[in-house]
């Protein structure tokens, strides 16, 4: 089977992955992470922050989204992930453009958090919309929504420890831009956890070039 695939950010191409390991006989075309085979673009080129990074890149932007319109004509099915701002209006064309096309929507937007009306679009261009949050199906009035679970859920070993240790996670997001923007405040925090004794927990995954 064909797959259409737009996963813009890294935490979807996470999803991604450990979707493919229960998938067989999946091509897939699009927008992904080159480590899962040979993307149309990779996600290192979609990366923006920002209003300003957003407006530079309006132009490139569309002609990307119509590359996929065109794309998703050779494909047996759509897979979009997150990054609403993207997904949506490219969601919206390629319903218009071939309607009897499935699109399945993974990763689904926070609604529950922010604009909820973007529910309607989803539900109107969307055929399937997979949450891996419980409690967000509840936004949906539709039965197109349901949950699959978290996948990392299958990854990690939770344990529990309520010693109070004074323990503070470093998570400070995945895109190399966001990262660096936030570097000076991030730098301030730190300084500032110098007089409570605080212990600063950095993942050991962290990427170097970041």
């Amino acid at each position: 089977m064909k797959l259409l695939v737009c996963a813009l950010e890294p935490s979807s191409n996470i999803h991604l992955k450990e979707m493919l390991k229960h998938t067989k006989n999946i091509e897939l075309y699009g927008i992904f992470d080159k480590n899962l085979g040979n993307p149309m673009y990779d996600i290192s080129q979609m990366a923006i922050m920002g209003i300003v990074d957003a407006l530079k890149k309006l132009r490139w932007f569309f002609r990307v989204a119509d590359e996929m319109v065109e794309l998703a004509s050779k494909c047996d099915k759509v897979l979009l992930m997150d990054s609403s701002g993207f997904n949506l209006p490219l969601a919206k064309k390629i319903k218009e453009r071939y309607p009897n096309k499935e699109i399945i929507y993974y990763t689904l937007p926070q609604v529950w958090a922010s604009r909820p009306k973007r529910v309607i679009k989803l539900e109107k261009y969307c055929d399937k919309l997979l949450g891996i949050l419980p409690f967000e199906i509840e936004m949906y009035k539709s039965k197109k929504a349901q949950y699959v679970g978290h996948p990392l859920l299958d990854e990690i070993t939770v344990s529990r420890n309520n010693a109070e240790n004074n323990s503070i996670a470093f998570l400070a997001g995945s895109r190399a831009s966001e990262i660096t923007r936030l570097m000076p405040i991030f730098r301030e925090v730190r300084l500032s956890l110098n007089d409570k004794k605080a212990t600063l927990v950095i993942p050991a995954s962290f990427d170097e070039k970041k």
